[in-house]
């Protein structure tokens, strides 16, 4: 008898719900469950499966994929993700079957664009989330532990450098290069390559939001 891969998530918020609701669409998961720290065990149980302690003991029974949220740039996912890896698991991707072909990814990614709006030729490392409507062309790269928001725009020949967060409806032009740890802000327009640690934001007010101390903590 055919039996489903069973899927644990790592956090129970509103993108683990997001990703357990692609899991079991395209990858026919069986969700398990949704894991926390301890700190982090909710009141009330919201979401639809059982939300429980992370137990390092247990989580080699299922695939596990990573899906908190983009609180610190990232960094939070990521360095949960580093952590995980480091044990005798199975990492899992979530990606739109229409498009698996066409691009090269590592471990723990979610891609949720149709092919007609993905190019060929895309290499993501781990730890990257694409979301909806975003369009990316071809020969792009984009490293470990980014964010790229909805109805952002990548040029063909572009690189986005690891941790780096790519807003809503962002705009990068062909062949430009991002540094590592950069945050792109909503609308903003990149025409230039634009070195480690940059900021560009539409709203200047943002940027001691953007700059604190525990992203800081959290990249090294």
């Amino acid at each position: 008898m055919y039996t489903l891969d069973r899927l644990q998530l790592f956090g129970s918020g509103k993108i683990a719900q997001t990703v357990a609701y692609y899991a079991r669409k395209w990858c026919l998961f069986e969700v398990s469950g949704y894991s926390v720290d301890p700190s982090f065990m909710p009141k009330i149980q919201t979401s639809d499966a059982p939300t429980q302690v992370f137990d390092k003991r247990t989580i080699g029974q299922s695939k596990i994929f990573v899906a908190l949220g983009y609180q610190d740039l990232n960094c939070l996912r990521a360095s949960k993700l580093k952590e995980i890896m480091s044990l005798d698991v199975q990492i899992t991707s979530i990606i739109n079957p229409d498009i698996q072909g066409d691009i090269t990814t590592g471990h723990n990614c979610l891609v949720i664009p149709g092919c007609e709006q993905i190019e060929p030729f895309i290499k993501l490392g781990n730890n990257v989330f694409i979301w909806n409507n975003a369009s990316i062309s071809h020969f792009v790269t984009i490293d470990d532990n980014c964010w790229i928001s909805n109805g952002v725009i990548i040029g063909g020949s572009s690189h986005i450098g690891q941790g780096s967060f790519i807003g809503l409806g962002s705009i990068i032009n062909h062949g430009v290069n991002i540094g590592e740890n950069c945050l792109i802000g909503s609308g903003a327009v990149i025409s230039r390559d634009l070195p480690d640690n940059s900021v560009v934001l539409p709203n200047a007010t943002e940027l001691s939001a953007i700059t604190s101390d525990r992203a800081k903590m959290f990249l090294q």
